[in-house]
């Protein structure tokens, strides 16, 4: 039994001395749960993206496909900032997104916070919380999204 406990102490050490670095390509997916005025949307979303492409500023690309009310398809850009590296770190950032649904477009300015845990060096989950500020048809309606998902490196 000691000699089990040991085996797993050493490998336990070395999973920690990994090194996590946030400064790489990632592609994900997972989920969103986003609430836009008194409706709730859920959707399947896909991203990729580098947290150091350009000088410590990051970029994020992402498309969405949800069914509400009304089904909808989403694309945005982010820039993202990481707050430190390690097993876990920080992220925030801002940027655009654009929901098309129901015969209409909606054009968001979003603001986001989150951090990513990794479970090894290739591969992380993340969780994300995001206010908008929606413009349609010269309305502007106010909603967040809820976004959970995995992130390859």
């Amino acid at each position: 039994m000691h000699r089990y406990l040991v085996l797993l102490a050493l490998l336990w050490g070395m999973a920690l001395a990994q090194n996590y670095q946030p400064n790489r390509l990632f592609a994900g997916g997972g989920l969103d749960f986003n609430w836009l005025g008194s409706s709730s949307y859920p959707a399947l979303f896909f991203q990729v993206g580098d947290y150091d492409l350009l000088g410590g500023v990051g970029l994020r690309a992402h498309v969405g496909f949800g069914q509400g009310p009304v089904g909808f398809f989403e694309f945005g850009m982010h820039t993202l900032s990481a707050f430190g590296q390690g097993r876990f770190f920080p992220y925030g950032g801002s940027g655009v997104n654009v929901v098309f649904g129901g015969g209409v477009a909606l054009w968001g300015l979003e603001g986001l916070v989150g951090g990513e845990f990794f479970i090894n060096p290739t591969l992380s989950l993340a969780a994300e919380l995001s206010p908008s500020l929606y413009l349609a048809n010269g309305s502007a309606v106010f909603g967040f999204r809820l976004r959970l998902g995995p992130n390859l490196r």
